[in-house]
């Protein structure tokens, strides 16, 4: 869907006055930060956080020596796609090694408009390291390049089989463990994944990584088709269209809290438009309990980005 262009201003702030919340995802709101706990997360560290102003960068962010620089967009700048969506479909995405990025809190994300620069001379962390070609084209190249960008910083899990030194207060300073999001802000598209030096190294007698850019995949619940019921409506055959690059086949979610019945289909694509020419493909949709059965009617669940949890 296309969408005008709006003044800088009128994107950036319109859904709070508060630094952290302007740039907010419709479909999953910010939610309370766990401070113990499974479930704890600390807040951004680093300057991110501080870097953004309703939705705005406002001072320069570099990171790795210059290898990605983020600096305050011009005043005249315009984004065609809203900021809102490129934060939803962030959370809907996860990092190379699987970790969903999921719900934020205001603490935990720094997300605005900027110009971005990053070198292109990056190379793939998923190529590099699990050997895996990318599913769709290489990460776009930003040269000042308008976008929104999105960082973030899963919890890491240190390896309990590794000897670690634990790093020292102003090397845990050193390393914010970013990973940013980087959307065109015209189109909603070109998004890259750029990991920084040193993610997921959380001890001192480790040797830190060099940054890496990929594309990153994203969830997206999309539109179904009813085929048909079983005679007895233990399950139902619904088709789906999906693309060369989705990872894996489709899978089926039923909520029963509705009615009637909601069903959910959720493929794992590269952020941004579908890729290439789609095919059909018919899976198979059963009821959310066991031994269960289907009413007469089934609904669709919302499509877009799907932000588990």
């Amino acid at each position: 869907m296309a969408v005008a262009a709006v003044p800088l201003g009128l994107l950036a702030g319109c859904t709070s006055g508060s630094a952290d919340r302007a740039l907010e995802c419709p479909a999953a709101p910010f939610q309370h930060r766990v401070a113990s706990g499974d479930l704890e997360r600390d807040p951004l560290r680093g300057p991110a956080l501080g870097d953004v102003s309703h939705g705005v960068f406002v001072h320069r962010l570099a990171l790795d020596g210059g290898a990605l620089v983020v600096r305050p967009p011009r005043a005249h700048d315009r984004a065609g796609s809203p900021g809102g969506e490129a934060l939803c479909e962030v959370m809907a995405s996860r990092t190379t090694n699987n970790v969903t990025i999921g719900r934020q809190s205001p603490d935990t994300v720094a997300a605005g408009l900027a110009r971005v620069t990053v070198d292109p001379s990056l190379p793939s962390l998923l190529r590099q390291r699990y050997g895996v070609a990318p599913a769709g084209s290489p990460a776009a190249r930003y040269h000042d390049r308008l976008a929104w960008v999105v960082v973030v910083s899963p919890a890491v899990r240190s390896n309990g089989s590794l000897t670690c030194t634990p790093l020292t207060p102003r090397e845990r300073a050193a390393r914010h463990n970013y990973l940013v999001f980087v959307v065109d802000a015209q189109t909603g598209g070109d998004a890259l994944l750029y990991t920084e030096g040193g993610y997921g190294f959380p001890c001192a007698n480790l040797r830190a990584s060099v940054p890496y850019v990929d594309v990153p995949m994203t969830s997206a619940s999309v539109p179904w088709r009813l085929v048909a019921f079983a005679p007895d409506r233990t399950f139902a055959r619904i088709a789906v269209d999906v693309t060369r690059c989705d990872d894996g086949p489709p899978y089926v979610l039923t909520d029963h809290g509705s009615d009637p019945a909601r069903v959910r289909v959720v493929v794992s694509r590269p952020f941004g438009a579908p890729c290439g020419p789609a095919k059909t493909v018919v899976v198979t949709a059963r009821p959310e309990a066991a031994n269960g059965t289907f009413p007469a009617t089934l609904a669709h669940a919302q499509v877009g980005p799907y932000v588990d949890g």
